[in-house]
């Protein structure tokens, strides 16, 4: 018999706009030099969308887990429902 289980979980987001100058390959690497976990950066938090090497991320505070990375298309949606909710 087999079974399946679906997990869902609810995320509070946030846009951080700020400028970054590390491509999302830099900071991999970086990290795994380092010896810190770099898993769950090489895809946009929001949408699983796999980053290229080359892709200069934009960040999301998520709350519980600290800054993650989002896509470009994400990011802006993020931004423009964050504007709707404070106006």
């Amino acid at each position: 018999m087999k079974i399946t289980k679906t997990t869902v979980t609810e995320y509070e987001v946030e846009p951080l706009i700020m400028k970054w100058h590390i491509t999302v390959g830099q900071f991999i690497s970086t990290r795994k030099r380092l010896g810190i976990n770099s898993e769950g950066y090489e895809k946009c938090f929001i949408c699983d969308k796999q980053f290229k090497d080359d892709f200069y991320p934009s960040f999301i505070s998520v709350k519980g887990l600290g800054n993650m990375f989002a896509c470009n298309e994400c990011m802006k949606n993020l931004i423009q429902n964050s504007l709707i909710e404070h106006s």
